[in-house]
């Protein structure tokens, strides 16, 4: 019975993180590129998602003082900030508003199909930021697998797929940029007491203060006010509402999924999130998949596959010979770890 209740468990936790990351995807895109609903203002559909967190984490604080005996509402920051954190917070939020509207724009101009071949760079970039910034070794396995990935990239950019260039580029840009993300939430963490929440609060109201200048440079404002039809559609906000929801729950989710499973299935399901995700775009948009087109997905899911049982094979060959030069023997704390 514990046996079937933890399968269940993660069964559901899995199920949960697809149809919550999927239907987000799919948001976005109507936010950005429907015909009915689309205002192309990629860095106001971002800002409003952020004010969105802000505003959730902010309900959810309030809720936990007033209700401090729920054990959900316990793990969510006090709903206040200080202008100190702030600013020491500050060149995280510059990566991370670089990084999500990189994002977003890839995604309006990229079909949903081969989304994640625009963005299929990201672990090319961990690897040189991480030999270049944390000096990490890297393996000829490794390169292996990325030389699988470039190559899905390549085809999908230069065959017959010929992806959108605005698209590809700010895809290679948000690629560059989530890495640089992660270096920079692990140097920020320890300033707000290792909590992800209160960083995540203080990261999206820093984001909500810097893209109301981008919006103006950008001429986004403009934009809005020659979309005020759509704008004053309750059903493009109740979309927009939507999102910001399914992008705060995408972080619970994940949680869920990686206290589930370990790092290599948390990949396979991820695989298996972006096959799927792959072939609703083409049933939904009718996007024409060539054979190219097919390869160049085939070879970026199979590569990114590849890198990451490759990595957890080498962090668990490296932890063993650590364990076995200390000799300890201590199973124990492992599973405890």
């Amino acid at each position: 019975m514990v046996v079937g209740g933890a399968v269940r468990a993660t069964a559901g936790a899995i199920c949960m993180y697809w149809a919550v990351s999927i239907t987000l995807i799919f948001a976005n895109k109507v936010l950005m590129s429907s015909a009915e609903y689309s205002i192309p203002a990629p860095l106001f559909v971002t800002w409003v998602q952020c004010v969105e967190t802000v505003a959730i984490l902010w309900a959810l604080g309030m809720a936990k003082e007033a209700r401090p005996d729920l054990p959900f509402l316990a793990q969510f920051p006090s709903p206040r900030v200080d202008s100190a954190t702030l600013q020491a917070v500050a060149p995280l939020s510059v990566v991370f508003v670089v990084m999500i509207a990189a994002n977003n724009v890839t995604l309006m101009n990229i079909p949903v199909s081969f989304y994640n071949v625009a963005k299929a760079l990201s672990v090319v970039f961990n690897v040189v930021l991480g030999y270049y910034v944390l000096g990490s070794v890297v393996s000829w396995r490794v390169l292996a697998t990325l030389g699988v990935v470039v190559m899905g990239f390549l085809v999908g950019t230069t065959g017959d797929v010929q992806l959108d260039m605005m698209g590809t580029l700010f895809g290679v840009l948000s690629s560059a940029m989530s890495p640089l993300n992660s270096i920079m939430t692990k140097k920020v963490l320890p300033l707000v007491g290792e909590d992800k929440w209160v960083l995540s609060l203080y990261n999206n109201v820093n984001a909500s203060l810097l893209f109301i200048p981008l919006m103006i440079i950008f001429g986004e404002v403009d934009t809005l006010r020659s979309h005020t039809h759509i704008l004053s559609s309750p059903h493009y906000w109740v979309i927009m509402l939507a999102s910001g929801v399914l992008g705060f729950a995408i972080g619970i989710v994940i949680v869920m999924v990686i206290k589930h499973t370990s790092p290599l299935t948390f990949c396979l399901v991820g695989v298996l999130k972006n096959s799927i995700q792959t072939v609703l775009g083409v049933y939904f948009y009718g996007t024409i998949m060539s054979s190219g087109a097919v390869l160049s997905v085939v070879l970026v899911l199979v590569g990114s596959l590849l890198y990451t049982y490759v990595r957890s094979s080498e962090s668990a060959n490296e932890a063993d010979v650590v364990k076995t030069v200390n000799g300890s023997d201590d199973d124990d704390d492992e599973c405890q770890a």
